[in-house]
């Protein structure tokens, strides 16, 4: 259910709600009436509060069976949240950007919080104590004042965290199944730089990802990169337990590394980083990331369940009394077919092709037998591919 504000100035008392059955609720982004105790039923367990929300938060007023409470990245509310006005049920708690009036033992109180989220207000070191043992999700990637230096500041159950930079947290708890790092600057792992039990990492860098040998954990499974890479990727780089490994879009690489055999997912910028994986024989799924043209004159032994490419965008040219030279349009159809034929021919161990139409539509190519295949269009229509000999 979703409230807007009301011209009657009444708030949520005007709001005939049902007391019993009503489990979810959103307060528009124009909403800024205070809650009363009681305006609200308790049978609530996820309530958003709307852009404009910024009204004191007292006892008794949020109901009782809340499980997730949101302020929401962007919204303006940073009032006052009284001690115990929290409900002991809340699990998920996601905090505004401008929010800062966090006070002692607001959260250390809530025994059941699992996952917890702070915007750019919050300032300061986090200090021990002021966290619940239960939270096992600590997002602070957009809170680049608040640091992490003291390792009791931790609670015992955190298994995934998400920092602004990777010095915002020193050192990394060692008991980390899934870290999400942003940096504005460079970033160089080197060994031991990170926890060895984590099994998710995610980089996404503004400029430079450098990765030095043996500076990934052993029990790493999904590699996520963003930024720029241009390095040699050497051996004893890539952990062989990784089955997920995701490239950057800019990415020069020469990898001499062994490419981990029980890779499963992989997603690469384009073609000219195909070749390093041909040897997989246990590939499912393989996304080129950027727009490209695929020759079938370079006929690839990539083995895959299912390859997914974005077609580009056909440039043509403008009335020069305009104020652009070009403009873009999308493939015809005969131009498409041209493209999934070529990829047809350019990789004949792939079974099911994913075809992206820029900003259009997306088509499935299932193999049927090594000459037919089946178009499935995004409308639900479907024709038959037969390739000539």
């Amino acid at each position: 259910m979703r409230v807007t504000a009301d011209p009657d100035g009444l708030g949520l008392a005007s709001v005939p709600f049902p007391k019993s059955s009503l489990l979810k609720l959103e307060l528009s982004d124009s909403f800024n009436h205070m809650i009363l105790p009681s305006s609200l039923p308790d049978s609530i367990t996820v309530l958003t509060l709307g852009f404009y929300y910024n009204q004191p938060i007292n006892v008794n007023t949020l109901p009782k069976s809340l499980n997730t409470l949101t302020f929401g990245q962007k919204y303006r509310f940073n009032s006052i949240i009284a001690p115990d006005s929290l409900p002991h049920t809340l699990i998920q708690l996601k905090f505004g950007k401008i929010f800062s009036k966090l006070t002692d033992k607001l959260l250390s109180s809530l025994p059941m919080l699992n996952s917890l989220s702070f915007g750019f207000g919050i300032v300061g070191p986090l200090t021990p104590g002021s966290l619940p043992p239960s939270l096992q999700t600590l997002d602070i990637e957009r809170s680049p004042r608040l640091i992490v230096d003291d390792p009791q500041s931790i609670p015992p159950a955190l298994t995934k965290l998400s920092v602004f930079a990777q010095s915002q947290v020193s050192p990394f708890p060692l008991h980390l199944l899934s870290l999400r790092i942003y940096e504005i600057d460079d970033i160089t792992l080197v060994p031991g730089s990170l926890p060895s039990s984590l099994t998710e990492l995610i980089i996404v860098s503004r400029i430079k990802i450098v990765l030095s040998p043996g500076s990934l954990p052993q029990s790493l499974q999904s590699l996520i990169l963003s930024g720029r890479m241009d390095q040699e990727l050497a051996q004893g780089t890539l952990p062989p337990s990784l089955t997920l490994l995701c490239l950057p879009d800019n990415c020069t690489l020469n990898i001499v590394d062994t490419i981990p055999l029980g890779l499963r997912s992989l997603s690469i910028a384009g073609v000219h980083l195909v070749k390093y994986f041909e040897q997989l024989t246990h590939l499912e799924h393989v996304e080129l990331k950027l727009p490209c043209d695929l020759d079938d004159t370079n006929i690839s032994t990539l083995k895959c369940n299912r390859l997914k490419f974005t077609v580009k965008s056909i440039y043509v040219d403008c009335d020069p009394s305009m104020d652009f030279t070009f403009a873009t349009r999308t493939t015809t159809p005969d131009e498409l077919l041209a493209v999934i034929t070529r990829a047809i021919r350019a990789f004949p161990n792939v079974d099911t092709f994913e075809v992206v139409q820029e900003l259009h539509s997306t088509h499935l190519i299932r193999a049927i037998d090594n000459n037919q295949f089946l178009h499935l269009h995004s409308n639900h229509s479907f024709k038959l591919i037969t390739l000539s000999s």
